[in-house]
């Protein structure tokens, strides 16, 4: 699930970024195959020569009590530093200490291992906002915070770092500033000292890793697919897709779908028809449903299920002025996102969530949570890529592509969905109106009214297309 924090009224944006299977099929036979970051190999792991005790430390725990030494002895221990405005590490490491987390219920909760967010931001957040943030992915992680000399001393202590990095306008803005910290976790043992470092992102058993790309801080260099993005024909190559995606030619819809299913290692098991050759086209292979019972929501009525079946690659607040982006200098406002500036004002002080569904997804989007649809936009756009590299490149990428837009209200307050298409990959269904995005790119929003708005108590599904309609 996403959050448990909705015991109050606030907007959240929830952003699903649909990768761009066939442009990466593409990429790989004509651009040759670029390796992607590689997950962490066991060796990675610091194993220290002997434990090593900490220096006395104070900490301020999310619940107003002190964290100090003796409060970490006992149990195994994963530290780990971050901050709630964190746009992509953060997010990615607690979601993975989260699946974790919930098999470690099963063992006894004296050898149940624990896990500690320190925030290294503590202008912005608090003790209990910090608790509220690591909360929201598992309620048993344990939160602190502390003023920066004591957090400082701390970080030393195991062998991390943290500096705050100054934002384009934070002269005129003090809050537009990110903070660069280690993305290592520390293994405390049960004494509470410090035994060995590991990689933050940690799978747990059994668990479908999908590895983020790492956050190395400094200068980003640009991948050749994203160079030339920019001059590609979007919309040509959309169409041009779009009848390869829809072809029921045997032999090209099995090569399509038998490519992906290898290179991307699709767990094929786990879907509603296992059977590859069983898809009358590509597009009903990477549109396929699920099994009964593959996955579970969560029976807390307070939870926010997760909308589709990605990775969360941004999780954090919608600043005051707006702001809903954040990361190396790189951020928009909910009004580009959403396409409309007077909608976008009941987000103000509210959430986001951006979920990052790779080719080994399947692609459809569920509700989150109860509400009546109010009100459904088609914002145009370009058609850039949405993998990790372009999203750290190019500007304001998320507001310059292609989108839909779901306005909801809930019983928490507004909420709005927005699928955004990508390189090859823009197509929308809806349950309640079918294609929703227009056969013809139009140069100002598309809207359609409440006339269509209903109470949905299931969950109504979007159905991302492969390709961009003609």
């Amino acid at each position: 699930m996403l959050d448990r924090m909705f015991n109050r009224t606030f907007g959240y944006v929830l952003v699903a970024a649909l990768a761009a299977g066939l442009g990466l099929l593409a990429a790989f036979h004509f651009l040759g195959r670029q390796a992607g970051p590689a997950a962490p190999a066991l060796q990675t792991v610091t194993l220290l020569p002997q434990s090593r005790e900490l220096p006395p430390f104070n900490l301020r725990q999310s619940d107003g009590t002190p964290l100090v030494p003796g409060e970490l002895a006992g149990h195994w221990t994963l530290a780990f530093l971050g901050f709630t405005y964190c746009p992509d590490v953060c997010p990615t490491t607690l979601s993975e200490l989260a699946l974790a987390q919930k098999q470690w219920q099963a063992l006894p909760e004296s050898t149940r291992p624990r896990v500690l967010f320190v925030s290294v931001d503590p202008g912005r957040d608090s003790p209990g906002k910090a608790g509220e943030y690591a909360h929201a992915f598992h309620p048993d992680t344990l939160a602190a915070t502390a003023d920066v000399p004591a957090l400082e001393k701390f970080a030393t202590s195991l062998g991390f770092v943290f500096m705050k990095v100054p934002g384009k306008n934070f002269e005129q803005n003090p809050q537009d500033y990110s903070v660069d910290h280690s993305a290592n976790l520390a293994v405390l043992d049960p004494q509470g000292r410090l035994s060995r470092h590991h990689p933050s992102a940690i799978p747990a058993p059994g668990h479908r890793r999908r590895p983020g790309p790492p956050d190395r801080g400094g200068p980003r260099t640009m991948s050749l697919l994203t160079t030339l993005s920019w001059a590609l024909p979007h919309r040509l190559l959309s169409s041009l897709a779009r009848s390869a995606a829809y072809s029921d030619t045997p032999w090209l819809k099995q090569r399509f779908i038998d490519t992906v299913v290898r290179r991307f290692d699709v767990d094929l098991a786990e879907a509603a028809q296992p059977d590859p050759a069983a898809y009358p086209t590509f597009n009903a292979f990477f549109t396929r449903a699920l099994k009964p019972g593959a996955r579970t929501p969560d029976p807390d009525p307070r939870a926010l299920l997760m909308p589709a079946d990605g990775r969360i690659s941004q999780l954090g607040p919608i600043e005051a002025e707006g702001r809903i982006f954040r990361a190396k200098g790189q951020s928009f406002t909910a009004a580009e996102l959403l396409g409309d500036a007077e909608a976008a004002r009941v987000f103000a002080g509210g959430r986001f969530a951006t979920v990052y569904l790779s080719p080994r997804d399947y692609h459809r989007v569920h509700m989150p949570w109860t509400g009546i649809l109010r009100e459904t936009v088609h914002v145009p756009g370009r058609l850039f890529s949405v993998g990790p590299d372009a999203v750290r490149n190019v500007p304001r990428l998320f507001a310059r592509n292609e989108r839909l837009v779901c306005h909801f209200d809930t019983d928490f307050g507004p909420m709005a969905s927005v699928m955004v298409g990508a390189l090859l990959v823009s197509g929308v269904e809806t349950v309640w109106s079918g294609e929703e995005i227009p056969p013809t790119a139009t140069t100002s929003p598309a809207r359609t009214g409440a006339a269509r708005a209903s109470c949905w108590s299931a969950s109504p599904r979007w159905r991302a297309s492969t390709t961009a309609r003609p």
